[in-house]
């Protein structure tokens, strides 16, 4: 087994796209290549029209769900300002994506570039 947890988020306001792995010290090279491997062979024969419309619906829902909690709101009030100069509306937020077509994201890929690698490990445990 190669690592027991894998995630991924990306973070609009800073453009940065993190890939986080659980894995044993042994293992973490090994890990990033898998990643930056599987990040290479992503092409438009790996993701559907119909993959496409699923990740779309989540992203719908998730940033609807930031709706119900006040201190989501606010921050995304500050960040709009912050980043566009206005507040976008839930109505363009949700047009904005979609809107996203595959061959955006495939472009959106060629822009990914390995930039920092935190490796943590409890206290007092070797490198």
């Amino acid at each position: 087994q190669l690592s027991y947890d894998i995630s991924s988020v990306y973070v609009p306001n800073k453009g940065v796209l993190m890939v986080m792995a659980g894995v044993d010290n042994n293992k973490e090279e090994e890990t990033i290549a898998k990643i930056l491997e599987v990040i290479e062979s992503f092409g438009p024969d790996l993701v559907s029209e119909e993959d496409l419309q699923l990740a779309k619906e989540m992203m719908r829902k998730r940033i609807i769900q930031t709706y119900d909690s006040l201190h989501q709101i606010v921050q995304k009030i500050f960040f709009d300002e912050r980043i566009y100069g206005h507040h976008q509306p839930l109505k363009t937020v949700l047009s904005l994506i979609d809107q996203v077509s595959i061959q955006e994201i495939l472009q959106a890929k060629e822009s990914l570039i390995l930039d920092t690698i935190y490796r943590l490990r409890k206290a007092g445990e070797a490198t």
